[in-house]
């Protein structure tokens, strides 16, 4: 199978970084990450949060969602030179969104 890149002869592959969070009253929240290489630079798929105590399954379905995404787009942009920059604007837009929504 051949890949699929944003441009011909363009070849874009991804490293897979796990970014966790735990909270106060409980529960854990892991940031979907990658890494493009080769050009050095981060983005932030998708955050998925588990109650405690997390539960085998729901992780399974967290996972098969995070391989389903993957599959059906280009992880997501804007790219960021830092890792820690990456998660700060995703939380930053994420929270934007939520007040949008709860509007």
């Amino acid at each position: 199978m051949e890949a699929d890149h944003d441009e011909p002869g363009e070849k874009k592959v991804f490293r897979e970084i796990n970014v966790w969070e735990r909270f106060r009253g409980g529960g854990i929240a892991v940031y979907r990450c990658f890494e493009v290489l080769p050009d050095g630079k981060y983005c932030v798929q998708s955050r998925d949060r588990f109650e405690a105590p997390a539960d085998e399954e729901v992780w399974r379905l967290s996972e098969g969602s995070f391989l389903k995404l993957l599959a059906g787009q280009t992880p997501a942009l804007p790219l960021y030179d830092t890792l820690e920059e990456a998660v700060r604007r995703y939380e930053r837009d994420e929270r934007r969104r939520q007040r949008r929504l709860s509007t």
